[in-house]
């Protein structure tokens, strides 16, 4: 049988979102699918690395082998500047910069090739038919990882999560590729959206505290000594999400929806590179 191996990469946040793409198309298509956790972390300038171990079974694991294809797809891609390669029974998919071509798939697998797929493909809709199963997986996956015992009791109906991501370790030059950044003003005309709930309690979550401005921010309460499977975990027990484009902080905002089916409020704003990254129902503050 010919399979499809969809290659991780990126950080915890694009990690979670190729498994979600996979799964769906392991379910809707009937193909072995193999998840490829080496080659897309070569030379990784922030020295990332596969972060889905036990939610990415060691038989859902693709060889060495497969490993060395894929690196051999990016040296030929890197001089033929091509997003698609057929070659015989097998095609390869680049969709690192481009939207998720769902048709181009489809077609290949009735052809019963062997599809190698490359990309962050940040876009919910693949999975939203399944939404409750990726829920589940994901969320039992960051339990396994956490450490917390309970999630703190000092979370309520009255209490907002403020995720601020300034992309502090990418270089200026390419900052275009995430979008840009949010202004601080953004998170403050964000909160005042929240003006209505009183005695609110405003926690500040970011992956640098150092890049946050104490004196703006200074009021907003923390946790400490979280790590990254713990941070989305507690976040998805928010009703009251702002986040930035942060593929990261979006499982925590999305995570919330489902929990809450939707019965939360959740705001985002106009820096997510694809627009259909953020959800329908989420309230988009534009950020000038």
């Amino acid at each position: 049988m010919n399979k499809i191996y969809l290659q991780l990469s990126g950080g915890l946040g694009n990690q979670l979102f190729q498994y979600a793409v996979g799964r769906i198309l392991q379910e809707d298509n009937s193909k072995v699918l193999n998840y490829e956790i080496f080659s897309g972390f070569i030379n990784d300038e922030y020295k990332r690395k596969n972060m889905l171990q036990g939610l990415v079974k060691k038989k859902q694991e693709a060889s060495l082998f497969v490993s060395f294809v894929f690196i051999l797809f990016r040296i030929i891609k890197f001089f033929y500047k091509r997003r698609i390669i057929n070659f015989f029974s097998i095609v390869f998919i680049d969709n690192s910069l481009q939207e998720f071509n769902f048709k181009l798939l489809k077609l290949n697998i009735k052809k019963n090739k062997n599809i190698f797929i490359i990309g962050q493909i940040q876009d919910p809709s693949i999975f939203k038919a399944k939404s409750n199963i990726i829920y589940k997986e994901i969320t039992d996956f960051l339990s396994a990882k956490s450490n917390l015992k309970k999630i703190p009791s000092k979370i309520s109906n009255k209490s907002i999560a403020v995720c601020i991501r300034n992309f502090e370790e990418v270089k200026d030059s390419d900052l275009k590729f995430v979008g840009g950044k949010c202004s601080e003003k953004f998170y403050l005309k964000c909160v005042k959206n929240f003006n209505s709930i009183k005695s609110k309690k405003i926690f500040l979550f970011t992956q640098n505290f150092k890049s946050i401005n104490k004196k703006i921010f200074k009021k907003y309460q923390f946790f400490k000594n979280l790590n990254e499977f713990e941070t989305i975990l507690i976040l998805s027990n928010f009703k009251n999400i702002i986040i930035s484009n942060s593929s990261f902080f979006w499982w925590g905002a999305w995570l919330s929806s489902i929990r809450y089916k939707n019965k939360n409020k959740i705001l985002t704003n106009n820096h997510f590179p694809k627009k259909y990254t953020n959800m329908k129902l989420w309230k988009i503050i534009i950020d000038n």
